[in-house]
């Protein structure tokens, strides 16, 4: 990703620094900042990331759902990881659509599913858990992504 930004434009860098640059007619006539300096601002986001694990099997009727924030607003972009028992070991990726929403084909014969929601947007942990399909027990899995402190 580039780290140049352009007069008037706001970009999130990598780094998690804000970059603001104005536009010359927008600053005032001194002339340091005539020259059009940038001002970089530190970003919310320096909070430890943490993975936060849902103790309890979750049931769901199908392996898919919905990823929100704490306000209740879908998290598109989101990658949902299908991990091995270890944690660890990936067996398969998906993401979240713009409204939230993701889903795997179900695997016959495995009875227990680990998952793991990982963002890249600012200060979200993330979540881990395990998922067992029922149609009985199950209901739309909903998983919540907390932010980070």
């Amino acid at each position: 990703m580039s780290s140049a930004v352009k007069a008037g434009t706001l970009r999130l860098l990598r780094s998690t620094v804000l970059v603001v640059m104005f536009p010359r007619h927008f600053l005032p006539s001194r002339p340091a900042l005539v020259a059009g300096i940038a001002f970089v601002l530190m970003s919310p986001c320096f909070a430890g990331i943490e993975t936060v694990e849902i103790g309890n099997v979750q049931f769901a009727e199908i392996l898919g759902g919905i990823v929100i924030d704490p306000a209740g607003s879908p998290l598109a972009d989101v990658q949902v990881i299908e991990v091995a028992p270890d944690w660890r070991t990936i067996i398969r990726i998906t993401r979240t659509d713009a409204d939230g929403r993701w889903s795997l084909p179900p695997v016959p014969k495995r009875r227990i599913y680990f998952l793991r929601f990982i963002t890249k947007q600012c200060c979200f942990n993330q979540v881990r858990c395990r998922v067992k399909l029922s149609k009985r027990k199950g209901k739309e899995l909903r998983i919540e992504l907390p932010l980070s402190t």
